[in-house]
């Protein structure tokens, strides 16, 4: 397996007749395009493009590919695909949404899991955000660039230029929407590419990309280019424009050396990026170049599903919770697995009465969205930020412990801006010295990556507490809420339900004494017990 930036010496390729090569997909684009102006299905529009290709001389093979992408090969090696395996152009006009409902009921919108797993972080805050497809199509690709910014990512945005993909290095994360599909190459049989932002031109072919594209490494794309909002009732405006399309053999061997760093994602917004052919694309980033976790779509996508899916992840993983439906428990940054079970079963907020993770694409089937661990040796991901999901004072110990997801790299904890000592850490713990003031915890991984904002009062009685109390000699028994508030230095004020007075104490760590001493309370965590000697009551009370 060729490792990143390991080309070596390239097998010597035909002369390419290009000019010749561009009038003949000319000619097929026309066909094409009469094609989809008659209202035709994706799968007859492939086959409109395949008989094309088979009446014209200029190609010596043609035929589609399992994902209804139509390809043709010329004499010098040259490969033409034609995106008639994008779901978003079945015809003239969409079918309306309405069509595209699933027979089952819609799921319930869920919540996510309140705490993350404990696990790894990105090895590098460099981030890498391409979108290859037009801007009419709504992907959002600068509200995740922005989000991934304000998380602590430098990020590099661009709309995936060849160029820019030679460029990646060191990288957290990926997003990438772009198009993509399978096409059979000599020697490799089905083979999965990724359309680039960058256009053909025959007459500005770089010198440096003649051989891949005789190869077979490097295709040239068909893409129909929307010049409007997508109208899902249509008509809509529209224009062809030839890309380059680039496998994984061309990105790991021209490839920068260190293209993903430890721990590192890539997310595929894109038909068919975890298909058979998809997968093994992203497993060779994996094998040669490091990835971590790789995600995509098992099908053909409907843009705007595949954009639902990725605003809904980013916004889970990043600690958001700002993306519908929104979660009424405010939770932490989640993990990758613990998102894709959400996604799972939680009805799109388009009501089309299927699941985040799910895309109806009609005779072609039900499209998958799932995450694959690649995990080269020594390496894995779980958050892509630092998540606190609580922190607590332990006045025994004298230190705060915080729970959540922080990799097993130690970072720095911050109160306000202001660092704390840390006494230790490990992926799922960290304890530090107690600050004097309140305000928010935020933890920042070796590479700067920043946590959610955790509020830490400072003391560990201030809260609503819910339980109830036991007399053994005709007092009351029964269910009992305190309320305690602090009323300066040791100060508490306890406020009773039910009528009940308030009276005022003074705490010690985990000892507190109120009505004059009359009440014991001793604290464990989130759980207070009560003693009253004189009422010969009992109780046992739980922070809300």
């Amino acid at each position: 397996m060729l490792a990143c930036g390991g080309g070596g010496s390239q097998p010597t390729s035909p002369v390419l007749s290009l000019s010749a090569d561009q009038a003949a997909m000319t000619s097929v684009e026309t066909t094409w395009g009469s094609a989809q102006g008659k209202g035709l299905s994706l799968k007859d529009q492939a086959n409109a493009v395949l008989a094309a290709m088979q009446a014209n001389p200029q190609f010596v093979a043609s035929g589609i590919s399992s994902d209804n992408t139509a390809w043709g090969r010329f004499e010098d090696g040259v490969t033409f695909a034609v995106a008639t395996n994008d779901t978003d152009l079945e015809g003239v006009t969409l079918v309306p949404s309405v069509a595209r409902v699933m027979t089952r009921p819609a799921m319930p919108r869920v919540s996510a899991a309140s705490a993350p797993v404990a696990g790894e972080l990105p090895g590098a805050a460099n981030a890498y955000v391409f979108n290859a497809v037009e801007v009419a199509r709504g992907v959002p690709a600068t509200a995740v660039a922005s989000n991934l910014r304000a998380a602590g990512y430098s990020v590099v945005a661009g709309t995936g230029l060849l160029t820019e993909w030679l460029t990646v290095n060191d990288a957290g994360v990926l997003f990438s929407c772009s198009h993509g599909g399978n096409v059979t190459i000599p020697g490799f049989g089905e083979t999965y590419f990724v359309s680039s932002g960058q256009t053909f031109s025959a007459g500005d072919t770089l010198a440096s990309l003649v051989a891949p594209l005789s190869q077979g490494h490097l295709v040239v794309w068909d893409l129909t280019i929307i010049d409007a909002p997508w109208n899902p009732t249509g008509p809509n405006p529209s224009h062809m424009e030839k890309h380059f399309g680039f496998d994984s053999h061309w990105l790991t061997t021209f490839g920068s050396p260190r293209m993903f760093a430890k721990n590192s994602m890539m997310l595929l917004e894109a038909c068919d990026g975890m298909s058979p052919s998809g997968l093994q694309f992203g497993t060779a980033l994996g094998q040669s170049c490091g990835l971590s976790l790789y995600g995509g779509w098992s099908l053909p996508v409907h843009t705007s599903d595949g954009n639902e899916t990725t605003s809904f992840y980013f916004d889970r993983a990043l600690g958001l919770n700002q993306f519908a439906p929104i979660d009424p428990s405010g939770p932490p940054p989640a993990n990758w697995a613990s998102i894709l079970v959400t996604m799972g079963s939680t009805a799109r907020a388009s009501g089309q009465g299927y699941d985040l993770n799910q895309s109806d694409e009609g005779s072609l089937g039900i499209s998958l969205f799932s995450f694959v661990p690649i995990t080269p040796p020594g390496s894995s991901l779980t958050t892509i930020i630092p998540s606190i999901a609580s922190n607590s004072l332990d006045s025994t110990n004298d230190v705060v412990t915080l729970l959540g997801s922080f990799g097993s790299d130690q970072g720095s904890v911050t109160l306000n801006g202001t660092p704390l000592t840390v006494k230790s850490w490990t992926d799922g713990t960290i304890t530090v010295a107690p600050p004097s003031t309140t305000g928010n915890l935020q933890v920042l991984s070796p590479a700067s990556l920043k946590s959610n904002l955790s509020p830490y009062n400072g003391n560990p009685w201030i809260g609503t507490w819910v339980g109830s109390i036991t007399s053994t000699c005709g007092y009351y028994s029964g269910p009992l809420t305190y309320t305690i508030t602090s009323t300066g230095g040791s100060g508490l004020l306890f406020t009773l339900s039910g009528g009940f007075n308030s009276y005022a104490g003074t705490y010690s760590g985990n000892s507190a004494i109120s009505d004059n001493g009359a009440v014991t309370f001793s604290l464990n965590g989130q759980t207070m017990t009560a003693v009253e000697v004189d009422s010969c009551q009992t109780g046992a009370f739980t922070k809300q």
